[in-house]
């Protein structure tokens, strides 16, 4: 019987598939096929050189990852995910109507063979567009405000124009190219590198990512924001000359009395007062006020200048007024005589009538005047022996002047004849 069987080949070809059979669903059992599901496979796109060379660009407008459905044993297929995979879209393959196909391998090839991939994301839909390239001037914004007592007075970029490249889309939303320079608390000039940031017709942001194939000529933008000192200071003001007789300077006065200016710290710092010299008010022979209008920055120290709104006109006014005449009278003997030599001469006021004199000035002057306090004389050192007629002197106040210049008979004798007189 086991003869029979040995050599019995249908018998053996039972037992082999038998066998094969038993290893099948061992297998099966142990590691069985299955199917799965790996997301997230990053799509690349190939061939864009052609788009590059025709001055266009792309833009995925789908998803940029692909779907990948595999089947295999489970001992492999349960370790593999998105970076075991490979998918690429050549666009020189793109449809008409934009679609590109998506081709999927795996990229250990060793594994070629125990990973059926079935399915698989077929297509990623695509925009292409004209690349272009438009120069926009740069202006600024700022925020925020410099700290109390400064003023921002400018700000000056080493670049005031920027070239982009960009798609025509993109390049359709830009209105404007700016910079914004923070101001807060600031006291002093300072300069800073800036990021250029694009706006819309509507004033708001554009937001560029890396993916969006725009390129500018600058990075970063150098700007220098010049920041001023304020200070506020009065002006001092003087005159020349001498009104017409009858006439007196009051004051002068200009408008504005004070004006602010601003600078670097240190400059302003130094300044107390802007004067204006008094030949600018000349008031010989001056019958009435004296007005001009100058330009005050004429007079201004280097390297400072006018604050924000100062106007650089000032009016100056020298106020001119009439005299007011006053009479006053004396009695000869309240003038005193000085300067003679008492040892050889003796001298006395010949006149006999009181003398009266007229006194111009203003008002408040002329009513400050002690008749008393005039201290009013006659000086004798060139008085001659005899009848002279002498100048009366006295002293005035600021402001008022004699009318007419009084004389008096001054009858001088020499004291050596009186004795010999007397001894004879």
């Amino acid at each position: 019987m086991l003869r029979k069987l040995i050599n019995n080949w249908q018998y053996k070809l039972i037992s082999v598939v038998f066998a094969l059979l038993i290893w099948l669903a061992v297998t099966n059992t142990v590691d069985p096929t299955i199917t799965r599901v790996i997301y997230n496979v990053p799509i690349t796109i190939t061939g864009t050189e052609a788009l590059t060379e025709q001055g266009k660009v792309y833009t995925v407008e789908s998803s940029v990852y692909a779907t990948v459905r595999v089947r295999g044993r489970r001992s492999v297929i349960t370790t593999l995910g998105a970076d075991d995979f490979m998918a690429t879209a050549p666009i020189d393959e793109m449809s008409i109507v934009y679609a590109v196909p998506v081709y999927v391998s795996i990229r250990n090839l060793n594994l070629k063979d125990d990973v059926e991939i079935y399915d698989n994301t077929k297509s990623v839909e695509i925009s292409v567009e004209d690349l272009t390239t438009e120069n926009y001037d740069v202006s600024v914004t700022t925020t925020g405000n410099v700290a109390s007592g400064y003023y921002h007075a400018a700000t000056k970029l080493n670049h005031d124009t920027i070239e982009i490249t960009a798609p025509k889309s993109i390049q359709d939303e830009i209105v404007s190219v700016a910079i914004c320079v923070d101001l807060t608390e600031a006291t002093a000039t300072f300069r800073e590198n800036y990021t250029p940031i694009l706006y819309d017709a509507s004033g708001k942001e554009i937001t560029i990512s890396t993916n969006d194939n725009v390129t500018m000529s600058l990075k970063k933008i150098r700007a220098r924001a010049t920041v001023y000192k304020l200070l506020e200071i009065p002006i001092e003001l003087s005159t020349t000359g001498r009104p017409a007789d009858g006439y007196s300077f009051l004051n002068v006065e200009s408008d504005p009395k004070t004006i602010i200016i601003m600078g670097d710290e240190t400059a302003v710092n130094g300044v107390s007062k802007i004067e204006i010299p008094g030949e600018i008010m000349n008031l010989d022979g001056a019958s009435g006020d004296v007005e001009k209008t100058i330009d005050i920055t004429d007079y201004l120290p280097d390297n400072v200048q006018l604050g924000p709104n100062e106007s650089p006109n000032v009016d100056l006014i020298a106020n001119i007024t009439a005299d007011e005449v006053r009479s006053y009278t004396i009695r000869p003997d309240e003038i005193k005589l000085k300067n003679l030599n008492m040892e050889q001469f003796a001298a006395s006021i010949s006149d006999a009538s009181d003398i009266t004199f007229e006194l111009t000035g203003q008002d408040t002057d002329l009513d400050a005047i002690d008749i008393n306090t005039l201290d009013m004389y006659v000086d004798l050192s060139e008085a001659v022996e005899g009848d002279n007629t002498c100048i009366v002197s006295m002293n005035l106040p600021e402001g008022v002047e004699l009318a007419t210049q009084i004389t008096v008979h001054v009858q001088v004798v020499s004291t050596n004849q009186e004795e010999t007189n007397a001894k004879e």
